[in-house]
């Protein structure tokens, strides 16, 4: 697994999160977009809890309303 931002116009950014097979193909990518608040959103961690499969990222979001105000987000994915 890997997270992190894919740059998007402006100074915003979108959180990136990709899940690769052992031999480094890309089984898939998510991405969060929190475009309610033109926000610059970017991933930090990952954890994969091994009994359910199901995968947590957590990161940050900036909200770019005047001024950047940071927020926490976590994500689950399975």
């Amino acid at each position: 697994y890997m997270t992190g931002f894919a740059p998007q116009s402006g100074n915003s950014s979108d959180l990136y999160i990709a899940k690769y097979t052992s031999a480094g193909a890309k089984v898939w990518t998510k991405v969060y977009d929190d475009a309610t608040r033109h926000s610059d959103d970017k991933g930090a961690g990952i954890a994969v809890d091994p009994v359910s499969g199901e995968v947590y990222v957590g990161g940050v979001s900036f909200y770019q309303a005047g001024a950047n105000y940071p927020g926490a987000v976590l994500l689950k994915y399975k």
